[in-house]
């Protein structure tokens, strides 16, 4: 009970003053794509004929926001977590494109890749590129990520067959019922701490510890050893001591 005292209150303990990216993170969200509301296309569809989902998305107005989902099977937000929001502008006279990741909540984008242009996704020898490791536009990562596309010159207006497809990898605490946790410690402690060490100690602490040390206790124990130790114990040991006990065994 005392054990599962000390795990509630540490985990009660767990939002340290650190910056996310230092921060280690239970619950993967996965592989997530934004979607706008009305004017996507799956990858699965016949127009891009992907075994793979996700959306790309084309632009009709200056300022759109999509919402990214991940785990969207067969694009199918039904079975999708929505982890944050992409919010799009696009200035025609500039050709000018300008991407914006949102993270809701503590989740982070461990990966971004941004595909624009007048294709719904980039070609490769007349098949469309799903996998987003391959597109142009990649390489952030954080909780709010930004990328500024400058497009060819004659870029199509609103509506006119210019798409793009948002794609982003992402960790965080509404994952799966993920819980936070701080970075491990790189060496152990004598003293308990709130974040778990690396490796069990191999020498005695400083103060009684929930399970066995491999080695003996500076001080006698209150309970029966497994072996014999250098002082008298206050009980019976399990096998012969070096030197007498306190009381008869």
């Amino acid at each position: 009970m005392a054990g599962y005292f000390v795990f509630v209150l540490w985990l009660s303990l767990l939002t340290v003053n650190a910056s996310p990216h230092n921060r280690r993170l239970l619950g993967e969200c996965g592989t997530g794509f934004a979607k706008s509301v009305s004017n996507s296309i799956c990858f699965l569809g016949p127009l891009i004929n992907s075994n793979r989902w996700g959306w790309t998305n084309q632009i009709t107005q200056q300022d759109e926001t999509y919402d990214i989902y991940t785990g969207a099977a067969n694009c199918d937000l039904s079975k999708g977590t929505n982890v944050g929001t992409a919010s799009v502008n696009y200035n025609p006279s500039t050709c000018v494109v300008t991407i914006t990741y949102s993270a809701i909540s503590d989740n982070i984008f461990t990966a971004t890749h941004v595909w624009v242009g007048t294709t719904p996704l980039p070609l490769n020898g007349g098949s469309y590129v799903t996998a987003p490791g391959s597109w142009p536009n990649t390489g952030k990562t954080g909780t709010s990520v930004t990328y500024t596309i400058q497009l060819p010159n004659n870029c199509p207006g609103f509506g006119q067959g210019l798409y793009v497809s948002i794609h982003s990898d992402v960790t965080g605490t509404v994952c799966s019922g993920g819980v936070e946790l701080p970075p491990p410690t790189n060496q152990p402690t004598n003293s308990p701490t709130q974040r778990p060490t690396n490796l069990p100690t191999n020498q005695p602490t400083n103060s009684p510890t929930n399970q066995p040390t491999k080695q003996p206790t500076n001080s006698p124990t209150n309970s029966p050893t497994n072996s014999p130790t250098k002082q008298p114990t206050k009980q019976p040991t399990n096998s012969p001591t070096n030197s007498p006990t306190n009381s008869p065994t």
